[in-house]
């Protein structure tokens, strides 16, 4: 789970001034391919009846500018959306797609076609990013770069101060290079420099500067499940070395789990070792990750001190899952942040 979420949930305005409200109306289609039968906005609590031909409406009265999910009930993961006030036209469509474990998670995809304008620029860089959903094409990680850069290089042409283009470069950074982030974080005012997702993403520039200054990581000590001391560099005679840290709230900490147990069983015995860093503040959520995900089988770690762990300061963490591949000597590999490493990684490392 993020510490600082990035593009999760946060209010992107101040509410109306003096309480004043204005109305929102929401008209839409969805295509199912279950039995839903309400949309839904995030934790709202807000349930809108799908009629038998999928169509929706909803109208309400709104007082700031707000980032959720759209979701069908039968939905396991929803849409962002900005919602705000104006009249919305929304196309969405129930997917079926694969999940860490081989399950498939029903997931609600939504577009704009007629919205408030920062909605429809919201709603643009998703539609960039979830394109290949859409068409069931293949993923094709370069296109898909090329096009967020191109489609935030129009907003800046057209709307270099507005609000929302922070939020717009924390939703591209997973998928462009570098150089295009640092590129755009320079072009921001200083009020847009001020955002919290911006503040986050200069923050794992330190830690690769970091790491591409020292090379290795910290011999960090802490203590086992069973409380026995643990120093990484007794991990010395290990080959290849994956720093997993996460907590048991995280739901993509445990759902990498599964894979990682493959890997292990796999290449354990060609000198792979995996030490999973807690940043869990209870002992028994800590225990309990261990037991519910059967990880006993590779090492356990943490001090308890959950985002005040020396370590999370020290490497700049500011969301897990976290995962680093090193080798027996600490030199850090590969910094994989929230993926998971592939077999084909472990054996040409090993």
């Amino acid at each position: 789970m993020k510490k600082i979420t990035v593009t999760v949930l946060f209010l992107l305005a101040n509410a109306v001034a003096f309480g004043q409200t204005d109305s929102i109306f929401i008209s839409g289609k969805v295509e199912r391919i279950s039995d839903a039968r309400y949309i839904s906005f995030g934790l709202s609590g807000i349930k809108i009846p799908i009629k038998d031909d999928g169509s929706f409406e909803y109208k309400d009265t709104i007082g700031s500018a707000i980032q959720t999910f759209i979701e069908t009930d039968k939905s396991r993961v929803g849409n962002q959306i900005l919602l705000q006030p104006g009249q919305y036209s929304l196309v969405c469509k129930e997917i079926n797609v694969p999940y860490t474990d081989g399950s498939k998670w029903l997931l609600t995809l939504s577009r704009i076609t007629h919205g408030p304008l920062n909605a429809k620029i919201y709603d643009g860089i998703l539609q960039e990013i979830n394109s290949g959903q859409w068409s069931g094409s293949s993923y094709n990680a370069a296109e898909k770069s090329k096009n967020l850069c191109r489609y935030i290089d129009s907003i800046i042409q057209q709307y270099p101060d507005n609000a929302l283009l922070p939020s717009l470069i924390n939703i591209a950074y997973y998928y462009i290079p570098v150089a295009e982030t640092k590129k755009y974080i320079s072009l921001l005012n200083d009020s847009q420099r001020k955002d919290e997702g911006i503040a986050g993403i200069e923050r794992d520039f330190k830690r690769d500067d970091k790491i591409k200054k020292e090379k290795y990581f910290e011999d960090f000590s802490m203590k086992t499940i069973d409380g026995k001391d643990f120093t990484l560099s007794s991990l010395r005679n290990k080959k290849l070395i994956l720093l997993d840290f996460g907590e048991r709230g995280c739901p993509g900490c445990r759902g990498g789990h599964p894979e990682l147990l493959k890997l292990y069983k796999k290449f354990a015995d060609k000198g792979f070792e995996i030490v999973s860093v807690s940043i869990d503040t209870d002992k028994k959520d800590w225990q309990a990750v261990i037991n519910e995900d059967k990880i006993s089988e590779w090492i356990n770690v943490s001090d308890l001190q959950g985002w005040n762990t020396k370590l999370v300061k020290d490497y700049y963490l500011r969301y897990v899952p976290n995962r680093f591949l090193l080798d027996g000597n600490r030199k850090v590999l590969k910094i994989y942040g929230s993926d998971l490493p592939s077999e084909k990684d472990i054996e040409s490392f090993l």
